[in-house]
Parts: structure tokens; C-alpha cells; sequence
């Protein structure tokens, strides 16, 4: 309650203003104490929000309660100051508040901030706070009151002192005129404080006072008193000084030591020169000793810095005799790691730094000595500072070191070779700032270039492992940071050319920084085409460089090879191809004179095809090479000078050092050299760089052996003898070495360092034997076959043990082959040691594990034998069977993956196993096809065709099956290629019949594959015909793409239509053996690829079993056998369908016994049911049978269950068990009929038999059987669930496809098993009737009448359940039956069943689909029956009451006004209370009822109907926000309904706008909105609404109450002054006061807010 008197007080403090808004503002403040913190944090935002239009009276407001309420709790105490504060600091701008108002407020938060002795932070925290935001606009009535409360002698309170501090820095200019008498009072006090919280807020106090002092200080030109001057504090200070750094500082409490250092710091530059040179010994020494001490270093580091910064600006001398003790105390925690997680220790590390700043101008020979020594430590932590520090010393002293350039380079050069990356990296750090501040200018410049480009050439270990240290740097991340660094110093620092050109080409040519030559070729490039596009003549002749005068530069020549080595291996370095290519592009004019014309119309096509190529990844290296070496021999052609050549072989020679330990760059390098040795004429020169290349190959490395063995063929092109000649030497040579003559002279190495050196030169020789025959003269090479080569090599093939011996030997073989083949050779030749090289190579196959493959030598041996099978002659018969077999079960027998080493031998460098295997099939494909060429016909292709069906098609490794059908579908695309030559393909059959099982393995490839290869097949099959083409096997690839689904339908589908093709093409020659081999596929080791075979079996007996008529016994001896030893049963069930394809006629006798058979059906049963489908006269027998059986028997017996008659246990239903086992039969019937005949001529009898057994079986259970079956088996029968099975498979035997699509997409079956769900499950099948059989209704209709008395309730709910669905589907057309259907249903509406009922009032209310003219006819009686329904006293759900509502809805939007004129009011008034009905449901059909009484609009019942719309129009749009989503959907379409009723275009415009279904309403904005319209249309309802609106305010739903509260509150916040008179506004502020204390926080949040509207009352 608000006291008397106080509205009083607040109005004088408001200046005059007062009305319900200080009622309001009280209610808010007094809920402000709420105990719920939303409903707090809302009454504060709603006061913030009054006092933005009114803050005069809200803060009044708020001082006059504290005042009148001195005994309320701490909590709400807060809450108020809080708002005090946020009200005055967010007052509208410009706003002044009377002094009055500002007097009180102070005087206010300075009792608070007293009143209790104790601290307590957050109160007195909140009133300082109010104190320091009043201060800025009434600073010298706050600086009095505060003074008043510093009493001399007595000590004042803590937050006294607090925010004495905080408004002298608030207000600068207003607080500082005061601070000496404040001064003058406080510093007698500091001796008396004994606690070191009330010292640390006197500290605090002096720190604040001094920045304050300070701050006007520097700006003084601004300051009301422009003659204060810091000597004017200067005794003040020094006599607080000398208590803080004498006496207090001293305090155990780290937290008082901090902000006393901080205050001295601070207080130093008011000391004045004099005092502060005298203190400056003691002080300073006595600020670092704390950081011995516990406490944050960062304050301690603010403060020393700000006493330095003072001796310095001030001049004091005795800070020299300080230094070395200041650097040495600060200089370690420089070198302390700080943890980015932790801010303090970053802003702690920049103090010290700012340190080192503030101390180098006076003293930089001192500080620079001092870090350059430091540098020298062992530590890297001491390394890293320092650098640290020198680099900040650049950045920011740059004047005081200007002189001392060459000094700190001098120092720093000793870190260049430090093996730390840390340490590197820093380094480089300081390079760059040192690269910005021209420090690489001068002296020793070029040796921190050198440094930069050293740590561009790092080696990256992939992947490098990471140690615990958090600031570990990775060479990967050094290289990078310097390689930007280099590049961006290069690029962006004026004049820094001076110091990298030409320079950087010195380090261009180091071995050591080839890893880095991506950036300096990056670097060069941007320096040199920088110079060549200067304006600058000057700059331009700069760019030539003179290579005579400087000695220490590589001379052109040398340059150019370097870069074409870079080149060649484009990707390597960081992919530095782009940047070498431009910098060849770039220096071309120092390289040669003549070189610009030609490599500025060749580069440009390099960059452009490198860079097509890198990003689609179709880069080939060996296109590259070709490229590059193509590249030099023009560039050599083009120059044509052989001195030029002679100088660039030995500049290659010289640099072959420069690439040890890069051995692809050394193996282009070779090539290379093959290119200019083609280019000269010196023999000598020529044998010279042979011998140079064998001597510096390092054989045992692959690709220097393979670049060395191209160089000879290269050369061996222009200097075959010489080249032949130096290869014989060198083997010569080696065995001379080994003791032994002759070239069988092969075993371990005696003389050579390496172990197996020897070898690896043999394999070198033997690979470059391969070259040279590939690359020398045609003419020559058969010439000097016999006697130069082979006579050498052949005992090298039989003595060959290790393993890179024999790859260069099978490499070797394949070179020959295809030199020796008559298209390179221009002419035949006879290759008479092809046999002996073929076993050679076999054997080396046989060599290789089968468990493990760790090589290339399958891949490279089956390459090379594909070569060596095109020579002439063929090769005979056994030898190709040998052959294919060696190669075959080598490959195959490797485990997928590549299988796993042994035990003990560890995984070799290079691809990985499946790699491997995946080249080694791949090649071997290639050469069973080169083997099929050789033998092009039906009887070749089943040679090798024999090699791949077993065991590799049906094994057990997917691996095995998939590389077997590759490799079939490898040799049908030849096949099929060639068959110009080919006239048959009598192997057809064989390969059909391997595949149709494959084409449904579990392996999507393998059964694409399987298509394919039928595919393939056919089609060579047709063109032996003669035929091309063929729509049949041309859709085949329709087929591939349905097998990506393994599910058992597409595979069915899909073996059917391949079983149709194959029946279709299969020549009738081949129709027997195609049976016979499929017959096998039946047991094949997987389920779904026997069900194939069956399946295709099945579609060819059907499709051509006349043509086998002689077979037949044969076939059916077959069938049996296969029988009995399958075991999937799926197969074996489609194995006994292709037998009944061949006995379809022997299943007649067996009707007579099918319902006593045993219960559930056995397979047998099962079957002989499926056999009785296919007879359309038993069929109907069987009909005619269940229909008079369900006529005459009992539907079930409620009974106690067996074992519990007598009992107090419920009765059980149950089924009888003849008529279960009927449905039973029925089922499988109706699943394997052929035709529906039948099934339509009984479709009605069927059909209501069908629907009415589901309602007796639902929730029964099956009666007790005379059986032997165990209990178990009988358990598995469900009545229900039998009988929804029986009619879903009666629908589809009638191809009712319709009703299930439509059934299914309702999820009806699962309802029909649900005793809750039944009817709705029935609903949706009289539906389906209508809409898709409306020729079987009536009858239907007929059948169902007879049982709407009977005395089972199931009975009547059904049949009521189809009749009212029947109605609403106008009967199927056939309007005739609704008279008789709606006399039925009106007679049940008393049944005693509450369910039979609803379904009657559900079909009244669905006449409105018969449209108009039927509902006019009963109009009068449905609208009185279901107005009568609304009110059923036994509808405890409202279930019925909602399909009253929802039948109303609709005969309402049939019938004209006249018809509803009667009872329209009377309607209205039943449908109002039933908005506020509990279920949702209910509550938005009843208001959607209303809406749709809009369309009785016109006429006599518009007053009427308008006057219902304006009272119930509040209710509606209140549930317009709803918690049930779909009442909120209805009400936006009821809303839509009655806008264009309310004679408001701009209300209806914003219902139609605004309320879309599916939009999203900002429900407060859209009312806020609403509103404003409401008050402007229709003022004569104003207290209509809003008195509606607070009947609402004591609704049992929250969210109405809530929706009613945010209703009025815009209201009456929109609601203009003038129009206030309209409503009774005391009374509803009244209520939405009492509101503030709902027992509902959301209610009160939501008032809270309202409330805050209402400024303006």
C-alpha cells in the first residue's frame, strides 16, 4: 500500500507532476522487492521506461519510498538505487533535472551509502553509483555532501572515500577546484586508518584525485580555471606520498600493495622535480622488491613505469645510478613467457616493454649494451627477450637509436646460427622491424637476409611431432612466416633493392637454400620486373647487372641451368614452379641477350598450362619434363653457339653436387644433360659426361637410376657406339672389381662400400640398355642387337636375385618389345628370344609372395609381356596357357588391400598396398585382352575364360569375384571391338549363365558389372547376327542403374527383365546348356545371387519351356537335385516356382480338408493355398463358403480365460477358430490369385464381411484349437491382426491400388489393430469406397443396414462410422441413399453408446458435403439435433460437443441467413463459453464457428450479428496468442472472417496483412498496433474493450491473463489524453496493480511491462 503523505512529497520533488502515473510508479517500486528475479529485472525496465518520458517523477518517486519505507530489505534497497542510476544516466538528451530533485537524491545515496557501518558491496556499491552519475550534472553539491560526510578525526566510511575517487574522475573540471580543501581534510585521517580495506580506498582515492589533477592539467586551455598548477598539489601529495610509500606499502594484503603502487606511480609527477629526485633512490628500488612478493606483477609495472616516466620527464639525475637495477630486476620478466589465456600477463609484458622505452632515450648506449649482451646467454628464454625488447626499441625509439644501427646488427648477427626455432623466430621478428626501419642497409645487412632465406629452406618432417612446450615452433610454421617475410620486404620497403639485388642470386645457386629458392625466385621476379617497368631511367639501366665486375655473382650460364633443374620439378619447394618460371621470365635479359624474344612467347604458355593443370589436378609430370627439356633444346637451337653448349654441359656437370640429397631434382637434371650431349660434337665431351653420369648416379636410388638410364638413351641418339661402349666398360668394370671374369660373374659385392652397389649399377646399365634401344636410329639398332646388347644382358637374366635388378630387367624387356615391333622398327623383324625373355619374367612372378605384395614388379612384368605377345609369330597354345595361368592366380591370390606383411618385415617406402594390387590388375587386364587379340575367337576367349570362373567368380572375397568380372568385361570390349574378324560366339551361353548370379551380388560394382557384361555379350552376339542394334539390350543400362538399390524388390525386378532379355536373344542352339550351367548358380555362396538363378530359370521355362519338351525329364531330375541341397529357403521357394511353371495343373484336390488343417498353416498348407488361387471356379467355392459361415457362426465369445474360469478375472474375447483359419485361407488366396474376376463379383459381399470381422477380432484373441501343435505356435496367431491382413490382401488381389496408396499414406492399418483408433481406421475406408469403387455403395450399404440393430455394440459404431462417412462423400454420387442413411443415424443419436453417438452427430454435421439444396431440405432438424449435441450431458471429453461445433461450422457455410436467422444470437451465446473450454481443440473450433458466422452478415441479423463480433472480438484476440498453436491459427482465420464487419478498412487491412496462417506474429507489436486503430475507429467502444479485456485478467489459462494485461496496457498507453474520460481508468490501473501480486511470475512480468505504458496518466 502506498502511506499517506508520500504522494505529497513526490509530487513537490516532481516538480508539479502527479495523476496515476505516481501511482504507478509507486506500485512498480514497491514490486520491485519481488522475491522472483524476471519479475524484478521487469519492474526495473518498466521504471527505466516511465522515467524516460517522466524522469522527474520517477526518481521522486523513488526517493520519497526509501524515505517513507526506511525498514524495506538490501535486496530491493538495490534494485531501486539501480534504477535511480540508469534512469538519470539514460534521460533524454539535453534533460536537466532541478536542483531540488538533484539536492534530494544526493542526500538520499549518501545516507544509504552510511547507513550501515558495515560494507556491504552491492548496496553501497549501488548508492556510489547514483552519487557518481548525479555528480556529472551537480558536482558541487555532490563534492559537499561528500565533504560533509569527512569529519575531522572521525574516520569515514569506506564507500565514502570510494566515491570521492570515482566522481573527481567523472568530472573532471567540476571536481578538482575542490580537491585541496578535500585533501587538507582527508590526509590527517590516513594515520588513523588501521584496516587495509580503508587504506586501500583512501589509495584508490589519492590515485584517482592525481589522475583527475593530471587530466586537468593536460587540458588546461579547456578548463574553467586555467591558473592551477601541479605545484599547487604539491605538498598535499607529497604528505599522503609519504604515508603510502612509508608506511603502507608495507601491507601483507597484495591487493592494498597494488593500488598503493599504482597511486605512487600516479602521484610521482605531482611531487615535483626536486622531491622526487629526493625519493627516487628509495622508491624505486622499494616498487621492485614488491615483485618478490605475492601479488598481480602488472600493477607493480604500471606503477614503476609511471615513476620512471616522471624522473624522466622531470629531469631527475639520480635515475643513471638506478638503471642498472631497474633493467636488471625488469629485464627477466621481459623474458617470461606470457599465456595468452591470462590478459594480465600479456598487459604486464607491454609495461615492461613501455619500460625499456621510456628509459632508452636517456640512456641507449646503456640499454642497447645491455640487451645485445644478454643475447650471448644460453637461455633461450633470455634470448627471446631481449629480442623482445630490442625489437620494441626499434618500433618506437627510433630517433635514439638512429646512430647505433650497425651496433645492434653486430649484436644480433649471433643468433643467426641458433639451432632454437624460437629463438629463429623471433629473430626473424626483429629482421622485419629492423628490414622497415633501414637497418639492412647498412653494415651486416646482408647477413640477416641470409638468415631469413637459411630459415625459408627448412626442412618439413611430415608430420612433425609436437613436445608439451606451448610455444614450440614448428619448422613448417618458421619457413612460412619466412617466406612471407622475405617476399614482403621485397615487395613493399622503398630502396630495400639495394640490399637483394643481385644479392639474392648468390644465394640462388647455395645447395643448402634450394628448398628456399620458391621465395628468392619470387623475390627476384618482383625486384626485377619492378625495375624493368620503373619510370626511372636510373632504375631501369639498374636492372642489367654486371657479372664481369662482380666475382662473387653465378655467371649466367650457371644461373640458367639452375633454374631449369627448379623447373623441371614444378610442384617441389612449396609448388615454386610459377615463381621460377617468372623469374626466368624476369632475368632473361642477364642471362642472354637474345633470350627475351624467345622465352617471352614460350613462358607465358608454361605458366598457363602449370596452372591448368594444378587445379584439375591432372598434372602430368612426365608431359612437364617433355615440355622443359623441349624448352632447353629450342633455347640451345635457337642461340646456336657450341660454346654456349659446351659451357652449359659443364656447368651441369659442376652443379650435379648441388642436388645429393634431391634426387628428383638430380634425375631431371640427368635429362638435361642427355639433351645437351644430342647437342654436341665432341666426342670427347661427349664420353666425358657418360662416365661423369655412371659415377655420380647413386644406383640404388630409383629415380637417379631412372634419369641417369634416359640420359643414355638420349645421347645414344647422336652417339650410339660411344654410348654402348661406356655401358659395356662400366659392367666390365664391375666384375673386375667383383674377382671374377665373364658376365656370369654376378654375387656379393667385395669392393664396393655399399652393400649391393654392384647390383644396383647392373640395374642402372640393363634399364639403360632399354633407353637406348627405345631412342637410337632405328637403322642401327637391329645391327647392333646381337652382338652389343643382348649378348650382354641375356646372362644378366639368369643370374638376376635382387629384386631392383629384376624390375630393370622386366623394364628392359618391355622397352625392347616395343622397339623391336614392326611399327617403330618400320619393317618386320624376327624377335627370336621372346620365349626365353617370357620365362625369364614368368619366374620372376613366381617369385613374389601371394600373401603380400610389396612391389611393381606384377604391374611392370604383366606391361612388359603384353608388349612381348604382339611380336609375331603366336604364341603357341601350352605356352599362353602357362602363361594366363602364372599371371591369373598370382594377381587374384593377393588379398584385397594388399594383404598384410609377415611377421617381422616391415612395410617398404612408396604406394600402398592397394595401390599396388589395384596397377597390378589393372595391367594385368591389359594383357589378357593383348592375349585374346592373338587368338580372336569363341574357342580363344574360353581358354581364357576358364582361368577366371573358378575359383575367382564364385569365391568367397569380393575382392576376387570384382576383379574377375573386370576382367571378363575387359575381354568382351575386345571381343566386341574386333569382331570384323570374328564370325561366332558360341561361348555365349556359358557367359549368360555365369553372370545372372553375379548380377545380383551383394557388391554394387560386381553387379553392375554382371549387366554390363551381359550387355556386352548380347551385343556381340548380334552382331555376329548381323544386327547393331537392339531396343532390348540397349535399355540394359536401365538395369545397372536400378541395382544401386540392394533391396529384394529391385534385385526381383531386375533379374525378371534380365531373365526376359535372355529368354528374348538366347539363340535356341544354346538353350539347353544355358539351363545346364545356370543350374549351378542355384547353390552359389550367396542367398540373393541363387534367388537369381531361380528367378531367371523361371522366366525362361516360362517364356520358352516348349522348346525343351524333350528336356523335360532331364530338367525336372535336376530340379530335384538342387532341391535337396539348397539351403536359403527363399531360393528353394523359387525353385518350386519355376517347377509349378512345368506342373501348373495338379492342385484341384485338395480344397476339401484346407479348414481342418492345423493352425497357423505349415509350408505345405501354405503352398497348396497358393496352387487353389490359380482355379477361378474353386475360388468362388471358397467365397460362397466364408460368407455363409460368418452369417451363421458367432463373431466371438466373451469368456474367462482357460485356466481362470469361475474367477474374479475379467472376460476374455475370443475368436472362434474356424472362422480365423478362414481368414487365413482366405489370405493366402487372395495373395495368389492370377485374376480378380471373382473377387469383383463379390466385391461388396467381401468387402463389408471384411471391414466387420476387423471390429470383432480387434483386441480378441484366438479360441482354444484341437491342435498339436505346442502353445507357442498358437501364440503366433493374432485374430486382429489375420484379419487386417485378409482385408489389405483382398485389395490387392482386386487391384484396388488406389485404396492401399490411399490407406497407406493415412497409416490406417496400424489403426484398424487399435481399439482407441479402430473407427478412425473405418472412417477412411467407407472414404476410400467413395472415392475409388462408388459402383459397390449401395450394395455395400445393403449389407451394412441389416446389422445397425444388432446387439453388439462393435456392429452399431461401425456401421454409424461408415454411414456419416458415406454422407460426407455424397454418397459415391448416388444421393438417393442419404435420406435413408441420415434416418438411421438420427434414430441412433440416443443410442445408449457414447461412441455410436458421436459418429451420428459427425454424419448430420458431414450433409454439408451434399451440398446447398440437400442441406436446405433437412436444414432445420440437423441444426436443432446439433445444437442439441453441444449440450450431452455424458460427453465428459467434449468429443461429442466438438463434432457438434465442427457440423455447425459446416451446415453453416451451406444454409442462407433466413434458415439461421432463429437461433444466430442463441448460437453466438452457446459458442462464447466454449472459447475458454480446457482442450484446444475445442476452444479453436468454437471460435472458428464464429468466424464462419461472418457469411450472416447481411440482411436483418446484421445488428445483431455486429454486436456479437464487438463483444467477443477482446476474447478473440486474446487467444489470438494462444499456447495451443492452432488456436492461434484459427482465431488469425476467424479474425480475417469478421474484419470486413467492423466498418474499419485499416483494422481489416491489418487482419489481412498481418494474420496469415503461416506467418509469424510478433503478438506485442501487432496489439500495440491494433490498438491505436481500435481508439481511433470506434471511440464509443472504448470501455467496451478494454473492460472485456479485464473480465480476462482472472482467467484460469496464464497465457490469457498475460495476453489481457499486454492488451490494456497498450490500450490505454495509446489511448490519447483526451479520450481518458472514456474509460474507467482508476479502476483498471487499480486491477492491473493488484496484479503486481498474481501468484503467477509471468503475470506479474507481464503487468510489470504494461504498467510501464501508462506514463501519460
Amino acid at each position: 500500500m502506498i502511506m499517506p503523505g508520500q504522494s505529497g512529497d513526490a509530487y513537490v520533488l516532481a516538480g508539479g507532476q502527479s495523476g496515476e502515473a505516481e501511482r504507478i510508479s509507486m506500485a512498480l517500486i514497491e514490486a520491485a522487492g519481488d522475491r522472483n528475479s524476471d519479475v524484478c529485472d521487469a519492474v526495473r525496465n518498466s521504471l527505466v521506461e516511465l522515467g524516460k518520458h517522466k524522469p522527474e517523477l520517477v526518481l521522486a518517486s523513488c526517493v520519497t519510498y526509501m524515505r517513507t519505507h526506511s525498514s524495506m530489505n538490501t535486496p530491493h534497497r538495490i534494485i531501486i538505487l539501480n534504477t535511480i542510476e540508469k534512469v538519470v544516466l539514460e534521460r533524454p538528451s539535453g534533460h536537466k533535472f532541478t536542483a531540488v530533485l538533484g539536492t534530494e537524491m544526493l542526500q538520499l545515496c549518501c545516507e544509504e551509502l552510511t547507513k550501515a557501518k558495515e560494507v556491504v558491496p552491492d548496496w553501497q556499491g549501488a548508492a556510489s553509483a547514483v552519487i557518481v552519475a548525479v555528480a556529472r550534472l551537480f558536482p558541487a553539491e555532490a563534492m559537499e555532501l561528500l565533504r560533509a560526510k569527512i569529519q575531522p578525526g572521525v574516520l569515514p566510511h569506506f564507500f565514502t572515500v570510494k566515491t570521492l575517487g570515482d566522481v573527481a574522475v567523472a568530472n573532471v573540471y567540476g571536481c578538482v577546484p575542490y580537491l585541496t580543501e578535500i585533501l587538507g581534510v582527508m590526509l590527517p585521517m590516513l594515520g588513523m586508518c588501521k584496516h587495509d580495506n580503508m587504506r586501500w580506498a583512501f589509495a584508490n582515492a589519492l590515485l584517482k584525485f592525481s589522475e583527475s589533477i593530471e587530466d586537468y592539467l593536460a587540458n588546461l586551455e579547456a578548463a574553467p580555471d586555467p591558473t592551477v598548477r601541479a605545484d599547487m598539489y604539491a605538498q598535499e601529495i607529497y604528505s599522503a606520498y609519504t604515508l603510502l610509500f612509508g608506511d603502507w606499502m608495507n601491507s601483507k594484503d597484495a591487493r592494498l600493495r597494488m593500488i598503493i603502487v599504482e597511486a605512487i606511480g600516479a602521484m610521482s609527477e605531482l611531487l615535483g622535480a626536486e622531491r622526487l629526485e629526493e625519493q627516487l633512490p628509495k622508491l624505486v628500488p622499494s616498487i621492485m622488491s614488491l615483485y618478490k612478493r605475492p601479488g598481480n606483477p602488472h600493477h607493480i609495472t604500471q606503477g614503476l613505469g609511471l615513476v620512471l616516466q616522471s624522473a624522466v620527464n622531470l629531469g631527475c639525475k639520480g635515475l643513471e645510478t638506478l638503471l642498472d637495477p631497474v633493467i636488471s630486476i625488469i629485464f627477466p620478466q621481459v623474458c617470461h613467457a606470457f599465456d595468452y589465456n591470462y590478459p594480465t600477463t600479456i598487459k604486464n609484458h607491454n609495461e615492461l616493454l613501455r619500460c625499456f622505452a621510456v628509459l632508452t632515450p636517456p640512456f641507449s648506449d646503456r640499454i642497447i649494451g645491455f640487451l645485445l649482451q644478454k643475447l650471448e646467454a644460453s637461455n633461450d628464454r633470455v634470448k627471446i627477450g631481449s629480442l623482445a625488447a630490442i625489437r620494441h626499441l626499434i618500433n618506437s625509439c627510433e630517433a635514439s637509436l638512429s646512430n647505433k644501427k650497425s651496433l645492434i646488427i653486430s649484436g644480433v648477427k649471433l643468433l643467426v646460427n641458433d639451432p632454437s626455432n624460437k629463438v629463429a623466430k623471433s629473430l626473424a621478428q626483429t629482421v622485419s622491424a629492423m628490414a622497415h626501419h633501414g637497418y639492412l642497409q647498412t653494415e651486416g645487412g646482408r647477413l640477416m637476409v641470409d638468415f631469413v632465406v637459411k630459415k625459408c629452406s627448412l626442412v618439413i618432417a611430415v608430420p612433425e611431432s609436437r613436445p608439451a612446450d606451448p610455444e614450440w615452433v614448428s619448422n613448417a610454421q618458421l619457413k612460412a612466416m619466412c617466406d612471407n617475410l622475405l617476399y614482403s620486404v621485397a615487395s613493399t620497403i622503398e630502396g630495400i633493392d639495394a640490399v637483394l639485388w643481385p644479392y639474392l642470386l648468390e644465394l640462388l645457386l647455395a645447395e643448402a637454400y634450394t628448398p628456399g629458392c620458391r621465395t628468392i625466385c619470387r623475390s627476384l621476379a618482383h625486384i626485377a620486373r619492378s625495375k624493368l617497368d620503373s619510370d626511372s631511367e636510373e632504375v631501369r639501366e639498374s636492372y642489367y647487372i654486371e657479372f664481369e665486375t662482380d666475382v662473387n655473382l653465378p655467371r649466367p650460364h650457371a644461373i640458367l641451368v639452375r633454374l631449369l633443374v627448379l623447373v623441371g620439378r614444378p610442384l617441389n619447394g612449396t609448388e615454386r614452379g610459377e615463381h621460377v618460371l617468372n623469374c626466368m621470365l624476369s632475368l632473361a635479359g642477364n642471362l642472354h641477350r637474345d633470350l627475351p624474344d624467345l622465352w617471352h612467347s614460350v613462358i607465358p604458355k608454361l605458366l598457363i598450362h602449370l596452372e591448368a593443370t594444378e587445379n584439375d589436378e591432372s598434372y602430368d609430370q612426365r608431359q612437364w619434363e617433355d615440355l622443359i627439356l623441349k624448352l632447353l633444346s629450342t633455347t640451345v637451337d635457337d642461340l646456336d653457339s657450341e660454346e654456349l653448349v659446351g659451357r652449359l654441359g659443364e656447368e651441369m656437370v659442376n652443379q650435379l653436387n648441388l642436388y645429393k640429397s634431391y634426387p628428383e631434382e638430380k634425375n631431371f637434371l640427368f635429362k638435361l644433360m642427355g639433351i645437351i650431349m644430342r647437342k654436341l660434337n665432341k666426342k670427347a665431351t661427349v664420353a666425358s659426361m657418360l662416365s661423369t653420369l655412371l659415377s655420380s648416379c647413386k644406383h640404388g636410388n630409383e629415380l637417379e637410376s631412372e634419369g641417369c638410364s634416359y640420359a643414355f638413351g638420349l645421347a645414344s641418339s647422336c652417339h650410339l657406339d660411344q654410348s654402348l661402349e661406356a655401358l659395356e666398360n662400366a659392367l666390365r668394370k664391375i666384375d673386375t672389381q667383383s674377382g671374377k671374369k665373364g658376365f656370369l660373374a654376378f654375387g656379393k659385392d667385395k669392393s664396393s662400400g655399399e652393400p649391393g652397389a654392384a647390383e644396383a649399377l647392373r640395374a642402372t646399365v640393363v634399364l639403360s640398355y632399354g633407353r637406348i634401344a627405345t631412342f637410337s636410329p632405328t637403322s642401327l639398332l637391329t645391327s647392333r642387337w646381337e652382338s652389343c646388347i643382348h649378348r650382354i644382358i641375356n646372362p644378366i637374366y639368369l643370374g638376376a636375385k635382387d629384386l631392383r635388378l629384376r624390375l630393370s630387367l622386366v623394364r628392359t624387356s618391355s622397352l625392347l618389345a616395343q622397339s623391336f615391333h614392326p611399327a617403330h622398327l618400320g619393317s618386320p623383324f624376327s624377335f627370336s628370344q621372346r620365349t626365353q625373355i617370357i620365362e625369364y619374367i614368368l619366374g620372376y612372378i613366381k617369385l613374389e609372395p601371394t600373401q603380400f605384395i610389396a612391389n611393381h614388379l606384377c604391374e611392370t612384368a604383366f606391361e612388359a609381356l603384353k608388349h612381348l605377345v604382339r611380336l609375331e609369330p603366336p604364341l603357341p597354345e601350352a605356352e599362353r596357357f602357362d602363361l594366363i595361368k602364372t599371371c591369373v592366380d598370382q594377381v587374384f591370390a593377393i588379398p584385397p588391400g594388399g594383404g598384410v606383411p609377415p611377421k617381422g618385415k616391415t612395410i617398404p617406402d612408396g604406394p600402398a598396398p592397394k595401390e599396388l594390387r589395384d596397377a597390378a590388375v589393372e595391367s594385368l587386364n591389359e594383357l589378357l585382352v593383348e592375349i585374346l587379340r592373338t587368338d580372336l575367337n569363341s574357342e580363344g576367349f574360353l581358354s581364357i575364360l576358364k582361368h577366371l570362373e573358378r575359383p575367382w567368380m564364385t569365391s568367397d572375397s569380393v575382392s576376387q569375384r570384382c576383379d574377375s568380372l573386370r576382367s571378363l568385361y575387359a575381354l568382351l570390349t575386345a571381343y566386341r571391338d574386333a569382331m570384323s574378324d570374328v564370325g561366332d560366339f558360341s561361348v555365349l551361353a556359358t557367359v549368360l549363365a555365369r553372370m545372372v548370379p553375379r548380377s545380383t551380388d551383394t557388391e554394387l560394382e560386381i553387379r553392375q558389372l554382371a549387366v554390363d557384361c551381359v550387355q556386352r555379350a548380347l551385343n556381340i552376339q548380334l552382331q555376329c547376327q548381323g544386327s547393331l542394334n537392339d531396343p532390348m539390350v540397349d535399355a540394359m543400362p536401365v538395369l545397372k542403374e536400378r541395382l544401386a538399390r540392394y533391396e529384394p524388390n529391385v534385385l526381383f525386378s531386375v533379374v525378371s527383365d534380365l531373365s526376359k532379355v535372355v529368354a528374348k536373344k538366347l539363340p535356341g542352339s544354346m538353350l539347353v546348356e544355358f539351363l545346364t550351367v545356370l543350374f549351378d548358380g542355384l547353390l552359389d555362396i550367396m542367398a540373393f545371387s541363387g534367388n537369381a538363378a531361380c528367378v531367371v530359370l523361371n522366366g525362361v521355362l516360362k517364356a520358352r519351356g516348349g522348346e525343351v519338351y524333350n528336356e523335360v525329364g532331364n530338367l525336372v531330375y535336376m530340379f530335384h537335385e538342387k532341391l535337396s541341397l539348397i539351403e536359403v529357403e527363399q531360393t528353394k521357394s523359387g525353385t518350386l516356382h519355376a517347377f509349378r511353371t512345368l506342373a501348373s495343373n495338379h492342385l484341384v484336390q485338395v480344397i476339401s480338408c484346407l479348414y481342418s488343417f492345423n493352425l497357423p498353416f505349415d509350408s505345405v498348407t501354405l503352398d497348396i493355398w497358393k496352387f487353389l488361387a490359380k482355379d477361378q471356379h474353386i475360388v468362388q467355392g471358397v467365397v460362397d463358403h466364408v460368407v455363409e459361415l460368418f452369417a451363421t457362426s458367432q463373431p466371438y465369445e466373451m469368456k474367462h480365460p482357460l485356466k481362470s474360469r469361475g474367477s474374479s478375472v475379467p472376460l476374455t474375447k475370443y475368436c472362434p477358430t474356424n472362422r480365423t483359419a478362414a481368414i487365413l485361407g482366405l489370405t493366402v488366396l487372395f495373395q495368389s490369385l492370377e485374376s480378380e474376376v471373382v473377387l469383383l463379383d463379390n466385391f461388396h459381399k467381401l468387402y463389408s464381411l471384411l471391414v466387420l470381422n476387423i471390429g470383432h477380432t480387434v483386441g480378441s484373441h484366438l479360441d482354444a484349437v484341437k491342435s498339436t501343435d505346442n502353445k507357442k505356435q498358437k501364440k503366433l496367431i493374432e485374430p486382429s491382426s489375420a484379419a487386417v491382413d485378409a482385408l489389405r490382401e483382398f485389395l490387392t488381389a482386386a487391384k484396388c491400388s488406389k485404396i492401399i496408396d490411399h490407406l497407406d499414406k493415412e497409416d490406417v492399418w496400424d489403426k484398424l489393430g487399435s481399439q482407441e483408433e479402430f473407427c478412425d481406421g473405418v472412417n477412411v475406408f467407407a472414404s476410400c469406397l467413395c472415392i475409388y469403387e462408388p459402383r459397390y455403395v449401395a450394395k455395400v450399404v445393403g449389407n451394412l443396414n441389416a446389422v445397425f440393430s444388432s446387439l453388439y455394440d462393435v456392429n452399431r459404431q461401425i456401421v454409424a462410422t461408415f454411414f456419416a462417412e458415406l454422407i460426407n462423400q455424397r454418397c459415391g454420387g448416388d444421393h438417393a441413399l442419404v435420406e435413408l442413411l441420415l434416418n438411421n443415424l438420427i434414430g441412433r443419436l440416443v443410442d445408449p453408446d457414447h461412441m455410436v453417438r458421436r459418429m451420428c452427430v459427425r454424419g448430420l454435421g458431414n450433409l454439408a458435403s451434399m451440398g446447398q439444396l440437400e442441406v436446405a431440405k433437412s436444414s432445420t432438424t440437423v441444426l436443432s439435433s446439433l445444437m442439441a449435441a453441444i449440450d450431452d450431458r455424458d460427453d465428459a471429453n467434449d468429443a461429442i460437443t466438438l463434432e457438434a461445433i465442427r457440423g455447425l461450422s459446416r451446415i453453416a457455410a451451406q444454409i442462407d441467413e433466413p434458415h439461421v436467422r432463429p437461433i444466430l444470437v442463441n448460437l453466438c451465446l452457446r459458442a462464447r463459453p466454449i472459447f475458454e473450454r480446457d482442450l484446444p481443440e475445442v476452444r479453436g473450433s468454437a471460435i472458428r464457428l464464429f468466424g464462419d458466422l461472418s457469411r450472416f452478415s447481411s440482411g436483418p441479423s446484421t445488428s445483431s450479428l455486429l454486436d456479437q463480433v464487438h463483444s467477443n472480438l477482446v476474447s478473440i484476440l486474446l487467444h489470438l496468442n494462444d499456447s495451443d498453436n492452432q488456436v492461434r491459427i484459427d482465431c488469425k482465420e476467424t479474425l480475417r472472417k469478421l474484419g470486413p464487419l467492423l466498418d474499419s478498412a485499416s483494422v481489416n487491412g491489418m487482419f489481412q496483412k498481418h494474420l496469415l496462417e503461416d506467418g509469424n506474429l510478433h503478438y506485442g507489436e501487432f496489439i500495440n498496433d491494433l490498438t491505436k486503430q481500435l481508439i481511433q475507429d470506434f471511440p464509443d467502444r472504448l470501455n467496451l474493450y478494454v473492460m472485456g479485456a479485464v473480465t480476462f485478467f482472472r482467467s484460469t489459462f496464464l497465457e490469457i491473463q498475460c495476453n489481457s494485461v499486454i492488451f490494456v496496457g497498450f490500450y490505454l498507453g495509446n489511448l490519447p489524453r483526451e479520450r481518458h474520460h472514456a474509460v474507467t481508468k482508476e479502476h483498471v490501473i487499480q486491477a492491473l496493480i493488484e496484479l503486481l501480486k498474481s501468484q503467477s511470475s509471468s503475470v506479474r512480468v507481464a503487468t510489470a511491462e504494461s504498467l510501464s505504458l501508462l506514463w501519460n496518466y
